[in-house]
């Protein structure tokens, strides 16, 4: 997490604080390219989080696709939508309040594949003005997975619907649940259709673990828990894997421990697969977590996310829903629980 300073007219992103100085904006997640203008990203669940005193507020974005989409939080109450134009820059994210202090977050809900935003600063009105806070969250949970983790179409109402930025949420996946329950940052590094050895059209360049460094230079941070959800796609893209993918899961999570030194990671697969591909799936990925448990790394885990149930519905493309989304959440918050109890 970071925290941005400047107060005035209009704040851009500055260096990160120390964990116990104040700043007057946070940025939570994944971002690059900060320069004097602002700073980019192009993950689910990037955060822009402030406080700010005066009855309104705008936001300096430019979305160069003008197809991603936001959820704009103000003072805790239900999120609105914010819909990026590809030739607007300025956004007015807060209006009509009471003067005084009011908290604001900006949380992008679609996925990379709808392009780079970038984050130019807050504009408050005359005789307003940014307010330092300490950052927002003493942990992190970092997600690595694929479409199920990003929220591709989960408001969707069949197997059969449209994929869109409309039914695409990042906010009401299992790792944004399971992170709310903690009150820890959630951090979502998902592409639709990666696999972790290969992607679903068979390919094996830009799999998420060659994803995994990419857009990340400001700022570093260190998750408390990290998720790896992947292997789904491995399977949609032919037979079982085999060995090879378990080989380039120990990789990875070699590679994730040396980011992450203190992290609890937790694996598992879910919940698209079926029969003997969510057995064979499961079975990789418990050997994977058994043998590097014995290489000396007790903080790998494994957790049983079961198949979906045809009863709860789906969405877009067989995607789980929110009340699929719900119960992944469920599981996996028992098991951090189990894992961490002072959590």
């Amino acid at each position: 997490m970071c925290g941005a300073s400047g107060e005035g007219a209009s704040s851009g992103p500055a260096a990160v604080p120390a964990a116990d100085r104040k700043a007057p904006v946070h940025l939570v997640g994944r971002f690059f390219g900060k320069d004097a203008d602002g700073v980019t990203f192009t993950y689910p669940s990037a955060q822009l989080r402030a406080r700010f005193s005066g009855t309104s507020l705008v936001a300096r974005l430019t979305d160069p696709q003008g197809q991603n989409q936001f959820s704009v939080i103000v003072d805790g109450a239900p999120p609105t939508l914010l819909k990026m134009n590809p030739v607007q820059r300025e956004y007015t994210v807060a209006s009509g309040l009471a003067p005084g202090e009011h908290d604001i977050a900006i949380v992008r809900r679609t996925e990379t594949w709808f392009g780079a935003t970038r984050f130019g600063g807050f504009i408050v009105e005359p005789g307003g003005a940014l307010v330092e806070t300490k950052e927002p969250y003493a942990r992190t949970i970092e997600i690595v997975g694929d479409s199920i983790s990003c929220g591709y179409g989960v408001h969707g109402t069949s197997a059969s619907c449209s994929f869109s930025p409309e039914t695409e949420d990042s906010t009401v996946t299992y790792g944004a649940l399971t992170a709310a329950t903690f009150g820890a940052a959630h951090v979502d590094l998902c592409w639709s259709g990666r696999g972790l050895l290969r992607n679903n059209d068979g390919s094996t360049t830009d799999t998420m673990p060659e994803l995994y460094d990419r857009d990340w230079d400001a700022p570093r941070y260190a998750a408390d828990v990290v998720v790896v959800n992947l292997g789904t796609n491995d399977y949609f893209a032919g037979s079982d894997p085999g060995a090879p993918f378990e080989t380039a899961y120990l990789e990875f999570l070699k590679r994730l421990r040396v980011v992450h030194p203190g992290a609890f990671v937790i694996c598992g697969i879910g919940s698209m697969l079926t029969g003997a591909e969510a057995a064979g799936a499961r079975a990789h990925v418990e050997r994977v977590v058994r043998a590097i448990n014995k290489d000396g790394d007790a903080k790998v885990a494994f957790v049983d996310w079961p198949p979906q149930d045809p009863a709860d519905g789906v969405g877009c493309g067989n995607h789980p829903n929110e009340k699929t989304q719900k119960k992944m959440a469920a599981v996996l918050t028992a098991r951090v629980k189990e894992l961490l109890p002072a959590w």
